[in-house]
């Protein structure tokens, strides 16, 4: 009984330890790996937003790949951007006497 102690005791809890790290690493690349593929659309969506400014106007959002959770996301600040910029050029034409 005294070996079981000293002996075979530390090393199941080493095994332990060690199968819960290597566990715990593969866990954590395979949530890093998924995220980052399911998130590469909403990524893209991102960085299009980013590149419009009010000096282009006409720039839309790219729905190419977007997923349908998405595409609600994208679909109603385009359609504000187009009901905005026709109010902005109505306002222009307006305000010349085009």
């Amino acid at each position: 009984m005294d070996v079981l102690h000293h002996v075979a005791f530390p090393l199941v809890v080493t095994g332990v330890a060690v199968f819960g790290l290597v566990l715990f690493v593969a866990f954590g690349l395979c949530a890093y790996v998924t995220l980052r593929y399911t998130l590469k659309p909403l990524r893209d969506v991102s960085e299009s937003a980013a590149a419009i400014s009010p000096r282009s106007i006409n720039a839309r959002l790219q729905t190419d790949a977007v997923p349908a959770e998405i595409a609600p996301l994208v679909s109603r600040p385009r359609q504000h951007w187009t009901i905005s910029n026709g109010c902005y050029r109505a306002s222009v034409a307006i305000s010349c006497g085009w």
